[in-house]
């Protein structure tokens, strides 16, 4: 909703510039748009860390895999300005120093034979 008001607010502003409005303006909403999802993207992430946190989830393993993905990632410095996604690794980061002092009390999910089972029927599918 944050993102629809903005971009009809920017879209009725752009329509009161002229002839070259519609150029200039798809130019600054792609521009101006990403970074507002990139702003969405880090509260979603902090939001689903304190749900895991709150659920006694250790989100660790989360953070470990944005990690890991943004090794896997290799042209985002080119892409970065268009991105609607902060970078995996900067993800990583924000999330691991919000949870840098916190004491983090998790549970088990799933018992070894039930991550076993389920590990099993992940490679029967594949």
């Amino acid at each position: 909703m944050k993102k629809l008001s903005k971009e009809i607010g920017f879209s009725v502003l752009m329509s009161m510039t002229g002839s070259n409005a519609q150029v200039i303006k798809q130019a600054v909403q792609t521009l101006s748009s990403s970074a507002y999802d990139r702003s969405l993207e880090r509260e979603a992430d902090m939001k689903s860390v304190n749900y895991m946190l709150a659920a006694e989830i250790d989100p660790k393993p989360f953070i470990d895999f944005m990690y890991d993905l943004s090794l896997k990632t290799d042209n985002y410095a080119i892409t970065e300005w268009v991105s609607t996604h902060p970078e995996s690794e900067e993800r990583a980061q924000y999330m691991l120093n919000f949870i840098k002092n916190k004491k983090i009390i998790s549970k088990k999910i799933l018992s070894e034979e039930e991550w076993e089972n389920f590990k099993q029927k992940v490679k029967d599918n594949q």
